[in-house]
């Protein structure tokens, strides 16, 4: 009887402090999701219409969820099998912009991304084909640019 006092004691004293830590983090702080190097908030429309919204489960590379026990801050990041390092490298320059500057749009080669097949091809890239990549704040434009023939 008293081992069980003794450790339902250590439980409450040593859980507190985390209850406490806890509780004073906002709530809409806790949580956020990454998918293909972009938060999850800021995936353009078109993008969850003809690509993310009809993924299964077996269509992702990779998930893992990143704990940050100081700020009590969980990331859930998601890694699709299809998405080119090209796109992977375009979404991770201007995940910060985003935040800021979210709805947006991707522009390949002056043409902005609307239909299923430029939706194909943005995902597709490969790192090696993108010329330039720029964004355009006045028109929320994400901008790339390919070289010719890849």
């Amino acid at each position: 009887m008293k081992l069980i006092l003794f450790i339902l004691l250590l439980f409450i004293f040593f859980q507190c402090p985390f209850f406490i830590q806890g509780n004073s983090v906002p709530k809409g702080k806790q949580h956020t999701s990454t998918i293909d190097n972009l938060n999850l908030d800021n995936v353009p429309v078109v993008l969850l219409q003809y690509y993310y919204y009809k993924l299964s489960n077996d269509d992702f590379f990779e998930m893992k969820m990143v704990v940050d026990t100081l700020s009590n801050k969980r990331n859930l990041i998601l890694l699709t099998k299809h998405a080119g390092d090209g796109y992977l490298f375009i979404n991770n320059l201007i995940n910060e912009w985003a935040i800021n500057h979210s709805p947006f749009d991707y522009s390949i080669d002056r043409k902005i991304v609307k239909t299923k097949p430029m939706v194909e091809k943005l995902v597709s890239l490969k790192k090696e084909s993108i010329d330039t990549v720029y964004m355009n704040n006045a028109d929320r434009l994400v901008i790339i640019k390919t070289i010719e023939g890849k």
